[in-house]
């Protein structure tokens, strides 16, 4: 690989969390190009053998981003698309013969949190598990000071105190923020403050 091209950081970020649900049988991971042949082809080959397909990027509105075209093409639905979050806003989700599909973002941040936020209560609705995740409110060392009109998932990390505090980012594409943090937490449209926020673990 040179130093200028893309590496695959969010197959082997899904293939860890993956591996730790019991209930899960993950079926392998392929890259795909950026053409609608390919997309629709290894689409319709592995919901032969799926119950559920993840798949990282090419989910946005630039001109090589063929997923909910090949949704369709398949003659399937689109249940949601571009949801008002941040990260992970290209977020889709849809279904095809009974199958469900959840098509992540590029950026490996957003990946690893609509990960968690969508396809951990997809993945456990699917195996049977009635019960949803716990996860705890939690209040912040320092609060929260930037309101949006979204939903906003901010990375923590556990100061030398025990407490949690906001990750210091510099976005979505920010995979050395994503090392340092333990978790993110769940802030509503327009809230700041220390919280409580809802906090979900990695």
């Amino acid at each position: 690989v040179e130093a200028w091209q893309i590496r695959d950081s969010n197959g082997p970020t899904l293939a860890a969390w993956l591996a730790t649900l019991p209930w899960v049988e993950p079926m392998g991971r392929a890259r795909v190009g950026d053409t609608l042949a390919a997309v629709r082809n290894a689409l319709a080959e592995q919901l032969l053998h799926s119950d559920c397909v993840l798949l990282t990027g090419g989910v946005s509105m630039g001109d090589t981003d063929f997923v909910p075209a090949a949704i369709q093409s398949l003659g399937g639905e689109i249940v949601f698309h571009r949801l008002p979050i941040r990260p992970g806003k290209p977020v889709l989700g849809g279904v095809i013969d009974g199958k469900l599909i959840l098509g992540l973002p590029g950026n490996p941040v957003s990946v690893a949190v609509t990960a968690r936020v969508f396809g951990l209560p997809l993945l456990r609705k699917l195996s049977g598990c009635p019960t949803p995740a716990v996860r705890p409110s939690v209040e912040l060392s320092a609060g929260h000071d930037k309101p949006l009109d979204l939903t906003w998932f901010r990375l923590v990390n556990m100061d030398d105190q025990g407490q949690l505090q906001l990750t210091r980012s510099q976005g979505s594409g920010d995979l050395v923020s994503l090392s340092h943090s333990c978790g993110f937490v769940e802030i509503p449209p327009g809230q700041v403050g220390q919280g409580p926020f809802q906090l979900t673990l990695w």
